[in-house]
């Protein structure tokens, strides 16, 4: 900020306001909007309000109108209201930046000025949505969106919003992968792991508490796991688990039609990682159909870091500025193209690792690197286990005597 100025800063902070500041870059001819994410109690609650709601009031007040209904995360959304309320009250904005219908607002105007809002995580998705209720009075402005929850605006609303709202979206961050869609099938995978293990229960339980080494994790998991076309139809857990995968699809597309889903807004860029020490990343384009699923590994939450983003932009400016020229532009021999499918089928697999092998992945060590909480947890988790494990065991393995003959039971 050493040439910028902050016009307003706002730091209320509750169920329905949520923290901003205006900030004049004179160096660049730019106001900023910049609105903090999640920090606060009050702001995980905003999250978890994550179901659809209709812009139609919104769009009647903000005077624009397309044919298409908008949709958007409703705890965004009323922050986003606030937002616009409070700026509107306080007439920052049109005292700084007139439009072209506003008259002289005076020496102290930014006249010829760009509007950008920016924010990262619940932030991004509300400047995401209030550079849709702002454009119709600045319609040169941009948005950009560093790591914005998947659930942020309906996909007319993200189509509608490309050319003036970028994503930014780090590796197998978590948060632009959080939607409805994508836990529905997190645990369908999950039950449907169970029906691909091959061996008894207590077996395999017993084996995930031995260590074991990325490059053992391929075979072990072709000792325990079925393939996915290998899977027996025939049992009752599977006919069950098809049955409930039916009843839950129905439900689903009767809670949230196709019109309604949410999903990461505006153009995307995907940066895939080349040297994590380093926090070298390589950016390109990516459609938002390749985040339809949650990765997990131990960077699902690490690569949300803000502090690291930071970096990673730096070096990325400092590597690739003037060579991004969109999904149109020329192909730069160092950059990967989108495959419109799973984001890392790009990348060769680490250690004989591929994609089917993930579930069992927060079981072995990290590849390299601290490891976050989730594989701590994990780990302490699997301790306390194991300490009670030979009586846990016993409550499966029994010696009965039946006439005086002595029977083992598993």
């Amino acid at each position: 900020l050493h040439d910028a100025l902050i016009a307003f800063a706002s730091f209320r902070n509750d169920i329905l306001a949520t923290p901003y500041a205006i900030i004049v870059d004179e160096l660049e001819n730019v106001v900023v909007v910049s609105i903090r994410g999640t920090a606060s109690i009050e702001d995980l609650v905003t999250d978890l309000q994550l179901s659809p709601v209709s812009m139609e009031r919104v769009k009647q007040v903000c005077n624009f109108d397309v044919p298409v209904e908008y949709f958007s995360h409703r705890g965004m959304l009323t922050k986003c209201k606030w937002i616009y309320n409070d700026l509107h009250r306080r007439n920052i904005l049109s005292r700084l930046l007139p439009s072209n219908a506003d008259p002289d607002c005076g020496r102290g105007a930014c006249r010829g000025f760009k509007l950008v809002f920016t924010g990262h995580s619940l932030g991004a998705g509300c400047a995401a949505i209030l550079s849709t209720m702002f454009r119709p009075k600045y319609p040169d402005l941009q948005c950009f969106s560093y790591c914005p929850p998947g659930c942020t605006a309906s996909i007319g609303l993200s189509k509608d919003c490309e050319d003036y709202v970028t994503s930014i979206v780090v590796g197998n961050d978590i948060i632009p992968r959080v939607k409805v869609q994508n836990f529905e099938l997190l645990r369908y995978e999950c039950l449907f792991l169970l029906a691909r293990v091959k061996l008894p229960k207590i077996t395999v339980w017993k084996d995930l508490r031995k260590p074991c080494r990325n490059k053992d994790l391929e075979a072990r998991n072709k000792q325990l796991l079925y393939d996915k076309d290998e899977v027996p139809t025939e049992t009752f857990f599977f006919q069950e688990l098809d049955s409930y995968r039916k009843k839950r699809l129905a439900i689903t597309n009767e809670r949230f039609p196709p019109n309604t889903r949410l999903t990461i807004p505006g153009r995307i860029i995907h940066l895939i990682p080349k040297d994590k020490k380093k926090f070298s990343y390589l950016p390109y384009w990516e459609c938002r159909e390749a985040f339809h699923e949650l990765t997990l590994n131990a960077e699902a939450v690490g690569e949300h870091n803000m502090d690291n983003l930071v970096i990673i932009l730096q070096n990325i400016s400092a590597t690739y500025e003037g060579s991004l020229e969109g999904p149109d532009g020329h192909d730069d021999s160092e950059s990967y193209a989108s495959n419109g499918s799973n984001n890392f089928n790009i990348l060769p697999a680490q250690g004989g690792i591929t994609l089917d092998d993930r579930r069992f992945v927060l079981c072995a060590r990290p590849p390299r690197g601290f490891s976050t909480f989730i594989p701590t947890f994990l780990a302490l988790f699997g301790a306390g286990f194991s300490i009670a494990g030979n009586n846990l065991c016993s409550l499966f393995f029994r010696k009965v005597i039946e006439d005086g003959t002595q029977i083992d039971t598993d």
